[in-house]
This record gives C-alpha cells, sequence and structure tokens, in this order.
C-alpha cells in the first residue's frame, strides 16, 4: 500500500511540475515561485498518509479521519494562501493559479488512492 502511495504521489507531482512549466513557458500564468506550491502539496500529502496509516479498531474511524484530513488540509492550503499574499502582494494572482491548479490535482489524485485504500481489506 506505501509504494502505491509513492505512485500515485510522484505522479500528481511530476503533472503538476509540467503543468507549471507548460503555463510559465505559455506565460499565461507566469510564476516564479511554483515550485513553493508543489512542494507544499507534496508535504501535506505525506501528512495525510501518515495520518491515515496508523491503526483503528472501528472501520467507521476511516471515514472520520479522512473527512478530517480534508478538510484540515483545505484550511492549511487557505492559511498558506494567506500567508503568501502578505508576503508577496504583486504576484500573488499568478502563484494562486498554480497554487490551486496543484491542490485540485493533488486532491483528485489522493481521492483516487483514498477509494482504494478504503476498499482494500485491513490485516489487523
Amino acid at each position: 500500500m506505501q509504494s502505491s502511495f509513492l505512485k500515485i504521489i510522484g505522479l500528481s507531482a511530476i503533472l503538476s511540475t509540467g503543468i507549471s512549466l507548460l503555463l510559465n513557458f505559455l506565460s499565461v500564468l507566469s510564476s516564479t515561485t511554483w515550485y513553493i506550491s508543489v512542494l507544499f502539496h507534496l508535504l501535506l500529502s505525506v501528512l495525510l498518509f501518515l495520518v491515515l496509516i496508523r491503526k483503528i479498531g472501528d472501520p467507521r474511524d476511516y471515514v472520520f479521519k479522512i473527512i478530517f484530513s480534508s478538510m484540515g488540509r483545505l484550511l492549511v492550503c487557505m492559511i498558506g494562501l494567506l500567508i503568501y499574499k502578505v508576503c508577496d502582494k504583486g504576484n500573488f494572482t499568478h502563484f494562486a493559479g498554480h497554487f490551486m491548479l496543484h491542490y485540485i490535482l493533488f486532491t483528485v489524485f489522493e481521492i483516487g488512492y483514498l477509494l482504494k485504500f478504503i476498499k482494500a481489506p485491513k490485516n489487523d
């Protein structure tokens, strides 16, 4: 299960990087700090995985953990955007565009992984 998680997160990081490079190349949303967004989402994804692999007695608790981690991730992302806006107002719009694209991409891949994680038999 851990190797499949690394594949999913690696694929989403590669796609995020590719999309950001393409957007910078096309000068649509040119941002020099897009890599901060990719690193931020990678860190949050790893933290989410670490929370989910802890043993729980009741399988229904996985649902609560997933909902809590999704809401927590959204909150942390909004706080991260707020901090970036305070630090660098001039480039915020372009950074926010990259940030939201990365958020959506990582979320799609994580939801796919979580669905497989929930359906997999647990060997406690």
